[in-house]
């Protein structure tokens, strides 16, 4: 479906729809038996893992290496991701670098 411009204006919709906020346009989308969800996120310009991601939340052991992690980088903040993971072994706390590198 192409939305052409109309007496030299832009096309209504697409334009539209880009003004509003994210949250704003995933509030928009509804079930529908006429219009697949997958179509009113292409109409509204919005990726379908935008829709569907849910922030997931922190439990306490992520919190507690991120303090811990925040406590030792106000000592040595020339550490690398592997300088931290050596660190958190030598703790007793076994991580990898990977992960020590995203929560950086």
């Amino acid at each position: 479906m192409c939305h052409r411009a109309i007496d030299g204006r832009t096309r209504f919709f697409g334009q539209k729809a880009q003004s509003l906020s994210l949250a704003q346009r995933k509030k928009m989308i509804e079930s529908n038996e006429k219009l697949s969800q997958t179509r009113q996120c292409q109409l509204l310009s919005l990726a379908r893992s935008t829709f569907y991601y849910q922030p997931q939340s922190l439990d306490n052991e992520k919190l507690t290496l991120l303090r811990k992690l925040d406590e030792q980088y106000l000592k040595t903040p020339q550490y690398g991701a592997r300088s931290y993971a050596t660190w958190f072994v030598r703790q007793g706390i076994r991580i990898g670098r990977k992960r020590t590198a995203n929560m950086m």
